[in-house]
C-alpha cells in the first residue's frame, strides 16, 4: 500500500538509491580502494 499513495516519492528514494549501488559498483570495478574507503566512511555517519 505504500508504493501505491507514496508512488512518486517511493521512485525517488529508489532511484537515488539505485545511484548509489552503481557509483558503488563502478568504485569496485576500477579499484579505486581509497573512494570506497571515504564513500563507505561518508555513509557510516548518517
Amino acid at each position: 500500500m505504500m508504493a501505491k499513495y507514496n508512488r512518486q516519492a517511493l521512485l525517488i528514494v529508489l532511484k537515488k538509491y539505485r545511484q548509489q549501488i552503481d557509483e558503488v559498483i563502478d568504485i569496485l570495478e576500477k579499484e579505486y580502494w581509497q573512494s570506497l574507503d571515504i564513500k563507505l566512511t561518508a555513509t557510516q555517519q548518517w
